[in-house]
Order: structure tokens, then C-alpha cells, then sequence
């Protein structure tokens, strides 16, 4: 197919931006990609390599390393640090080895252990069960190798203000196998090839940084590697190169294509194919080029007759016209669903190509499809002609050695067919092409193939055969003629249940002129009439499951409902809608302000609130009860809406100063209450009582007789008042003391 490369400017091109839209769809830059931006959460089954150095685990990894029992004790896990040597390691130098069946038999204590950061041994073994378990998934589905051994780490941020961004540098293809005494062996996998993170290297390049080439870089040096990514970012402030080691799944197969479509570019373009793809043929101008009709299948026979047809596996007419397509040149679209011999045909698509000496690239998304093929072809003898460029195949050590197994394998010549066995050959297609253009003639009168009828004469052959009339035509039958017999058997049809049933038929006996008949009709007429009334309601039938009359009782129940709803003011159906609309919004407006009433006073009140306002009594401008034992209670309320901060510092000293006097006036009660053997005062009544017992008490020890006169002329002092109980109180002789009162804000005066 000769390349017509466009006249256009590259940078005017229309194909341009949408083959960099698929190049961008190829490969994720964003921090989804696990190759840009790795990150784990505990559930995930990759895991950190904690010890030892990356040198020495890419050292072992030919041999195989194993992994590390995970410590259940504290003393156990000072082993696990990195940089320790392993147990398992340590055995060589005649420490003592893991008690494992495979140390006790003396089987792989010569293996590095690796140390990982699972918690506990069951973790550990589920995880990387789950690691092998999807590697070879995606291998068998894909022919992809995903297992990968992350060496080195590279910590960036994407922006100065960003958050720091970790990436693997070397990826290393390992494989995970049981192994006896251990749960898994790590093995290098050498069908892969060890590979700098692609995905990486394109972000690297998108953001500007001098990154090395893949060719510029020593796979085999770790230790060389990273130091010279450490040189390529040494003046980004920020980023860093470090000797982390995670085993994980990692598929970087799509940066491959991405590269190859970037590098590539202007070949693409000129690729009338891809242009007809991405623009479609007019607008590509490649109408006239991708174009073009199939072979008939009435035909194929003509066109390519099969004893000259280079076909290796069998092909219908079908299959033919798809093989002759493609030994012609042309592009088109095979599609069929499973089972119908796709792989088959492109079998003989292979087949023919070859035979007309071309080259033919088979690609799969499946790895089962192309293995599909390729057993295929090997079978009928082709084997030598495929070369695999998918998976373990794809490196170039099994590339040399597939091409050098097929140029060593020695010419096969596959005999001739003689030219009296070409002719049988013809002679026998010749006969079944003219036997199946007789099967599927339409023949005159009937206009249906003897095949279409042979198909309905094969579907009653479960049937009672009945001898046809004598002067039945079945020569002259004719499709109008089938018609009517097809008709009248569809009457007969109708009366042979009350033919075979007799008496036990349940319509037996009535006639035309039948009371059962005329109901019947009557209730026909009815039904079509309940109908068309419940035509217009539908979406409201449809709202109560209405599924015709199997469903009568929700009907019922319907018509029922609407017998019994509540009488509805003439008015309310006359109003303007208008104006109820208006007063239902005015409803819910107040609706609203008297719920966030509510709302709010349960917010100051507390959950029961309501009960506070619920009252049988009408209000009244005279206080009750309640408010004049409010009123009278000492000290007074006080008003707090108009306080400030340093006047509420204030009052809350002076509460706090009451509540001292108030405990100490309690504890004097209560000293003066068991000096007279009462009980202790629990209300202020009862305290004024003691403290009038303590008055007259008081009075008896002070008032003695004065020296040298009568006791009637004695004189005592004035009695000390309370200004806050107002209660009047003897005093000693004693001029400094005063007595307590459980008034806090109280003070003792002398009246004159």
C-alpha cells in the first residue's frame, strides 16, 4: 500500500491534535499513575524491602532470596533493623539458622532473607500470595510481566508549595514460586528485561528536567544509577535519591507506545490509514482508496474458488469473503460474536498472506488470542514463519534465538495437488454449489425454497400424519391457496377442545339464543366500556400498579377510597388557583417562622421546653403564687442582659463571696443547732427559729445584776439588728463581737 503523506503543514494539520489526544490517553502523568506517584495503603499487598541493601538483594536475586520470618517478640524485631544481617544469611557465617522444615533438612540457608515491613507472618504470606496470584493473572490474560522489585526512589515535589512526590527509578522483574520450609522464593525474571521507570522519565521531560537517556544509563550498576539521577536533580531544592526497595505490581507497557507514537510522529501522519481512522475517508480524501464492496456470497465460488483458495483450516462462504478481502489489499472490520471461527479465519488470513509472500503483524489486547493462532498455524505446519513479540518471547535473546531456530529449520514442501484430484475437486464443488442454489430457489406459485420447507415439514413431525385427499393439488399449491387452508385449520382448531372434552366441556349446550351467551356479551360490552373510561387516567392506573383486570381489586379499593373522601367546599374548586397557590405560601412561610421558633427554644430552654408553656389558665396581669415567692426570695433576681465584662467578673466574685458566707452561716446553724440538741436548720424559717433560741439564751447569761444595785435597775446594752432579716439580737459584753446571719449581703446595726 503506497504512503500518501499529507501537503498540509505539520502545524495546520486537523490529524495532528487528535493523534496527541491518543498519545495522551496512552499513559497516565497524573498522581493515579502508580510509576509518578507511588503510594500504599495497608491493604495492598506490596511491600518495603527493609533490609538488606539494595546491592546485596540484586546480588542474590539470580540465586533467590527468601523471606524473613516476621518476629512476634519485641527481642526478635531489633533483628528485623535495616542493615542487620538476616538469619538466614547469618547461617553462613555459623550463627544459628531459622528453625524452619527446610533449615532442619539443610535446604536454602545459604539464601539472603528478606526483611519486609508486614506486621505480622500472616500478613506477610497473604500479601504476597496476592502478589503472585495477580502477576500471573495479568500474564495469562495479556502476556504482561507487572511483578516488579522497585529500586531506588526518587522524592520530588511538583511545585515548590507542593507536597513531596515519591517514584521508582530501576525496575527489576522478579517472580514469586513457593518454596519448601518458606512461604515464598523472590527470583529474578530473566524472560523480562530490567527496565528505568518510563513512566517517570516522560514526566521528567514534561516538567523540564535534563533527565538521562535510557541508553545513557547502566541497568546493571544500581549504585551508578542513582547517583546520577542524584546529579541530574542535585540543584532542585527539595529532591532526593534514596535506597528504598518495594516489591509491588507495576505495568508500564503503555509508555512504550507512547514513545513510539512521540518519536514517530510525521510517519503516523502520512499513514493514509490512520488518517481515514481519525478523520474519516472523505475528509481524509481516501474515499476511493478503503472503498469498496465484498465479494457476494452467491458468488465466491467465481471469484475464488475453493480448490483454489489458499486455505489451511475449513471456512464457510462467510469466512471465504473475509480471506479473500484480505488477499486483495483491503481494510475493513470482521466482527462476529464468540464461537463463530474469528480465529479460525484469521488462520487463513495468515495463510494466504504468506502464500502471496507478505508480512503480517497479529496484535491482541488477549494473550489468549494470539496464543489461539499461533497453536493454530503450528498445527497445520507455519510454525516456522511465526516469530512471538509479546512477553517472555519479546527480549532480544529469545528474538536471536527464534529467528535463528527458523532460518536453521530445514525447507518443508507440502505436496501438490495432482491435476485429476484439482478436477475432482472442482467437479464436487460444482455439484454442492448447485445442489444448495436448488435448495434455496423460490419456486413459483409457493415463492418459498425447497429449504424453508423442508423447515416446516421437519417441525411437525411430532404430529398425527394424516393422508391427504385424493384431489388435493399438491402441485398446484399456491401461497394464497396455503393461506386459506392455514385459516380454515385455524377454525377447526377453535372447536376441537369441545370436540375432544364432550360432556366435560364447560360451554356445552349453549346456543345462539342462551341467557349465558347474552351475560357474557353484556359483560364484554361493560368491559370495553370500563376501558375507554380508564383510558384517560393511565399514569394514575400506572401509579397503582394497574395491570388489567387480573388487578381488579386495586380498583376496587380505588373507587372505594374515592366514596368516602370528605366533602371538598364548592368554593375551594372555584377559587383562582392563583390565589390558593398565594395562600399556601403564606401557610408555609409562617409554618416556617414557628418551626424555627421551636427550633429555638429548644436551643435555650432544652428538650422540654413545651412543657413550660403548657397551661390551662389564662394568663393574668396580677401575679400568682409562684411570682410572689420569686419575689420575695433574698437576695433578689438580677437583671444580666445589660452586663459587661468586667460588671459580670464583679457580681461573680461577689456570688462566690455569698456562697462562703452562706457555708459558714450553715456550719454556725449547725454548731448552735447540736449545742441545743435540735435538728439543723434546712430552711431559712428554721434558722431565724434557732437563731431567736440562741437571743434568748444569750439573754439569761448576759443580764447580771450590777455591782451594788438592784437588777431591775440594770442597764443593757441596745440589741444588734440585722438589716437583712431584720431580726433583733442581744449581744454580750464583750464591744468587738458580732454575730453571723445567714443574709449574705447583712450587716448589724445598734439602733439608738
Amino acid at each position: 500500500m503506497v504512503q500518501r503523506r499529507s501537503r498540509q503543514p505539520a502545524s495546520a494539520d486537523p490529524l495532528k491534535p487528535l493523534l496527541e489526544s491518543w498519545q495522551k490517553a496512552l499513559i497516565d502523568l497524573g498522581f493515579r499513575n502508580r510509576l509518578v506517584h507511588y503510594r500504599r495503603s495497608g491493604r495492598q499487598a506490596g511491600a518495603d524491602i527493609t533490609a538488606p541493601t539494595p546491592a546485596q538483594v540484586l546480588e542474590a536475586l539470580p540465586k533467590g532470596c527468601l523471606f524473613a520470618p516476621v518476629p512476634e517478640n519485641v527481642s526478635a524485631a531489633v533483628q528485623r533493623e535495616p542493615g542487620r544481617p538476616s538469619d538466614a544469611a547469618a547461617s553462613s557465617t555459623g550463627s544459628r539458622p531459622i528453625d524452619t522444615p527446610a533449615s532442619r533438612t539443610g535446604a536454602g540457608t545459604t539464601r539472603l532473607a528478606l526483611h519486609t515491613t508486614k506486621a505480622t507472618q500472616a500478613e506477610q504470606e497473604r500479601h504476597l500470595k496476592r502478589l503472585a496470584t495477580v502477576a500471573q493473572e495479568k500474564y495469562n490474560d495479556y502476556g504482561l510481566w507487572v511483578l516488579y522489585l522497585g529500586v531506588g526512589f526518587l522524592q520530588w515535589r511538583p511545585t515548590a508549595d507542593a507536597d513531596p512526590v515519591a517514584s521508582p527509578l530501576l525496575l527489576v522483574p522478579v517472580r514469586l514460586r513457593r518454596w519448601k520450609g518458606y512461604s515464598y522464593l523472590l527470583e529474578l525474571n530473566e524472560d523480562e528485561e530490567v527496565s528505568f521507570n518510563p513512566a517517570l522519565a516522560v514526566k521528567m521531560e514534561e516538567l523540564g528536567v535534563e533527565w538521562p537517556a535510557p541508553e545513557q544509563i547502566e541497568l546493571t550498576d544500581a549504585s551508578a544509577l542513582l547517583e546520577q539521577v542524584r546529579k541530574a536533580v542535585s540543584a532542585r531544592a527539595g529532591w532526593q535519591v534514596s535506597e528504598r526497595m518495594v516489591l509491588d505490581a507495576f505495568n508500564s507497557s503503555k509508555e512504550v507506545m507512547y514513545r513510539d507514537l512521540r518519536d514517530n510522529m510525521q510517519r503516523v501522519l502520512g499513514s493514509p490509514l490512520v488518517r481515514t481512522l481519525g478523520l474519516g475517508a472523505d475528509a481524509a480524501g481516501t474515499a476511493d482508496s478503503f472503498g469498496f464492496d465484498p465479494v457476494p456470497l452467491e458468488q465466491i465460488d467465481q471469484k475464488q474458488p475453493p480448490e483454489k483458495a489458499p486455505l489451511v483450516l475449513d471456512a464457510d462462504s462467510s469466512q471465504r469473503q473475509c480471506v479473500a478481502a484480505a488477499i486483495e489489499g483491503r481494510s475493513f472490520v470482521m466482527d462476529g460474536p464468540p464461537g463463530t471461527g474469528k480465529s479460525q479465519t484469521i488462520t487463513n488470513m495468515i495463510a494466504g498472506l504468506l502464500e502471496k509472500g507478505r508480512s503480517v503483524l497479529f496484535v491482541s489486547e488477549k494473550a489468549a488470542a494470539l496464543d489461539v493462532v499461533r497453536n493454530r498455524l503450528e498445527q497445520v505446519g507455519l510454525d516456522d514463519y511465526v516469530l512471538a513479540l509479546h512477553s517472555n518471547t519479546a527480549n532480544r535473546k529469545q528474538v536471536a534465538q527464534e529467528l535463528g531456530r527458523s532460518l536453521a529449520a530445514p525447507r518443508r514442501s507440502f505436496p501438490a495437488a495432482r491435476r485429476d484430484e484439482l478436477l475432482k475437486a472442482e467437479e464436487l464443488r460444482r455439484e454442492l454449489s448447485g445442489y444448495a442454489a436448488a435448495m434455496n430457489e423460490h419456486h413459483e406459485g409457493m415463492n418459498r425454497s425447497l429449504h424453508d420447507v423442508l423447515g416446516r415439514v421437519s417441525l411437525l413431525h411430532t404430529l398425527q400424519q394424516l393422508a391427504p385427499e385424493p384431489e388435493f393439488d399438491a402441485e398446484g399449491l399456491t401461497e394464497e391457496r396455503l393461506r386459506r387452508i392455514l385459516d380454515g385449520a385455524s377454525w377447526v382448531s377453535r372447536s376441537w377442545r369441545p370436540a375432544l372434552e364432550g360432556e366435560a366441556f364447560a360451554w356445552r349446550g349453549l346456543g345462539k339464543a342462551g341467557g349465558e351467551l347474552d351475560a357474557l356479551s353484556r359483560a364484554l360490552e361493560d368491559l370495553a366500556v370500563l376501558r375507554g373510561a380508564l383510558a384517560p387516567h393511565a399514569p394514575l392506573l400506572e401509579a397503582m400498579n394497574w395491570d388489567g383486570l387480573s388487578n381488579a381489586e386495586c380498583l376496587v379499593q380505588a373507587l372505594r377510597l374515592g366514596a368516602e373522601r370528605p366533602v371538598v367546599p364548592l368554593s375551594w374548586l372555584g377559587t383562582d388557583p392563583t390565589s390558593v397557590a398565594e395562600g399556601i405560601r403564606k401557610f408555609e412561610q409562617r409554618l416556617d417562622a414557628v418551626e424555627a421558633a421551636e427550633r429555638a427554644a429548644q436551643r435555650l430552654l432544652g428538650p422540654h421546653w413545651a412543657e413550660l408553656a403548657v397551661s390551662s389558665v389564662p394568663a393574668s396581669p396580677e401575679p400568682g403564687p409562684q411570682e410572689q415567692a420569686l419575689a420575695e426570695l433574698l437576695p433578689s433576681g438580677l437583671e444580666l442582659s445589660g452586663l459587661t465584662a468586667q460588671q459580670a467578673t464583679a457580681l461573680a466574685d461577689l456570688l462566690a463571696a455569698d456562697a462562703q458566707n452562706l457555708e459558714r452561716a450553715q456550719q454556725l446553724l449547725a454548731n448552735s443547732a447540736r449545742a441545743y440538741g435540735v435538728p439543723a436548720p434546712d430552711t431559712c424559717a428554721q434558722g431565724l427559729r434557732l437563731v431567736r433560741l440562741t437571743e434568748l439564751s444569750l439573754t439569761q447569761q448576759d443580764e447580771k445584776p450590777p455591782q451594788g444595785g438592784s437588777p431591775l435597775r440594770a442597764r443593757t446594752r441596745p440589741a444588734l439588728r440585722c438589716t437583712g432579716c431584720q431580726m433583733r439580737l442581744p449581744t454580750s459584753g464583750r464591744p468587738g463581737r458580732r454575730p453571723a446571719c445567714i443574709s449574705p449581703n447583712a450587716s448589724w446595726t445598734r439602733p439608738h
